[in-house]
């Protein structure tokens, strides 16, 4: 049995758009779930304070978010 696996492509959405983003796929906690995205940045990174987003969208439905300034230095701490 063979698995074709299909190509996930992502593109910007535009900025006359950018206001339905986050409704259309966090419906009514689309204000909670966009701060809980900024507060895990701050605790990710000490030096995060704030600043544009970009959003994308998915070709297989889904969408992700992504700082669009990417000079960021993140902190990972591993607690055993």
């Amino acid at each position: 049995m063979t698995q074709t696996l299909a190509r996930i492509t992502s593109s910007v959405v535009p900025d006359e758009l950018r206001l339905n983003v986050l409704p259309r796929y966090l419906g009514r906690h689309f204000l909670q779930g966009e701060a809980l995205v900024y507060d895990w940045a701050a605790r990710l990174c000490p030096t995060y304070d704030g600043g544009f987003w970009n959003f994308f969208t998915l070709s297989n439905g889904g969408f992700y978010m992504a700082p669009a300034n990417l000079e960021l230095s993140l902190k990972v701490v591993y607690a055993a």
